[in-house]
This record gives structure tokens, sequence and C-alpha cells, in this order.
């Protein structure tokens, strides 16, 4: 097995070539439209690709790919390389390709330098699944298990969290310390119970931690 690790990599503006107008396209593009420049290369496309095009969420390119010289046009330039194809000759060829111009390389077929997760996405934070493209039905399984048990308002706790460390830089020193009562923060259940009214949890996160201060600190 490769040595995957988990990275959040900035998109914003990259472009992420897609070989491959079926279902599998699909997921890739819906996947980075709204973040990248993603471009669709294909003879056929689906509906819904063509609906992401129609809406300029992303770019489709129609060509058949045949030559190996195709494959190196259409990849120009790219940051990332996703072969979507239903011949897994040619997603092995296309992935040749990519890593010879050390461009990054996700496929439908091969085990490539990038495996695309199960997300979970809110405002302020993501989730991501991974089976290590062995089992996409089963990274689909686990992120549906944790999206039911994840506390309700988080997006809120952590624009909260986010507020209450930079406030605690300001008045803490140590930052063991700081940690610690973020941590008892987040453990406590009116915490959580607060979070419907922003304003009402933030003095109420900040009423907890003068108590606890005056305690341990």
């Amino acid at each position: 097995m490769k040595g995957y690790l988990p990275l959040y990599i900035d998109f914003s503006g990259k472009k992420v070539v897609i070989i491959g107008g079926g279902a599998v396209g699909y997921r890739k593009a819906r996947y980075f439209c709204g973040i990248s420049e993603v471009v669709v290369v294909s003879k056929d496309f689906v509906k819904e690709l063509l609906d992401l095009h129609e809406e300029g969420a992303i770019r489709i390119v129609k060509q058949e790919i045949v030559s190996d010289r195709d494959i190196e046009q259409v990849i120009d330039g790219a940051y990332l390389v996703i072969s979507a194809t239903d011949d897994p000759r040619l997603n092995r060829k296309i992935m040749e390709m990519a890593k010879k111009k050390n461009i990054l390389v996700n496929s439908a077929t091969e085990k490539g330098d990038v495996v695309i997760p199960s997300m979970i996405k809110g405002d302020r934070y993501i989730i991501a699944v991974s089976t290590h493209g062995a089992s996409p039905v089963l990274s689909r399984f686990l992120r549906i298990r944790i999206q039911e048990v994840l506390p309700e308002n988080l997006d809120t706790m952590v624009k909260l969290i986010t507020e209450i460390r930079d406030l605690l830089k300001k008045e803490v020193e140590d930052q063991r310390d700081r940690e610690r009562l973020l941590w008892m923060l987040v453990n406590d259940s009116g915490m959580w119970n607060h979070l419907s009214d922003y304003r009402t949890a933030f003095n109420y996160a900040v009423k907890r931690l003068r108590e606890w201060r005056s305690q341990t600190l």
C-alpha cells in the first residue's frame, strides 16, 4: 500500500484537468468546481457535466483522446490530472504521462499520487474520510455515519473558538494553559447549548474562562 498522508491543499485557481465525461468525471468535477479551474475533456459528456458548463462552473473540451500527443496537450499546465475514463489502459497511460511531467494524478482505475476522499464540509470545517481508494462505498458509509453524530452549530463553534483563541493569546502567555482552557471550553455542555445565538455564546465562553482562570491559573 502506498504511503498516503492526508493534507489540505489550497486549490484556489489551480487547473484541474479531468479526462472522462461520464459519471466518475462528473463527481470529480463537482468536487473541485467553484474553487479550481476545472477542465473536462471527453468526446461525450453526461448531462450533469453539460449543466455545470452552462453554469460557468467548469469548461468542457470535446475531444477524443487517441494518442500520447493528445494527452500531452490536454494536461499541459495542469496542477492535478484526473483520469476518469472507462478504459484502464488509457487511464494508465494518462497517469504515466502526468508523472513524467511531475503533475499530480488521480486515477479511476490505478493507484495514483492523489486519493480524493469522501468529504463532509461546513463553512468553517472539513472532515475527509478515505480508504486509500480501496472502497469508495465504505468511505461513503463512514462519511454518513460521522455526519449523523456531528454536533449542531459546529460552524458557529469553530468561529467562536477562533475568536476566543485570539483573545487568549493576548491574555494567557503559556500555550499549554491556552490549550487547556480551550479544551475545557469545547467539552463544556453549556457552551454547545448556547451556540444558537453567537453573542450569547461568546459572553458565556468569556464568563466560563474567567471562572476557570481564577481557579487554576
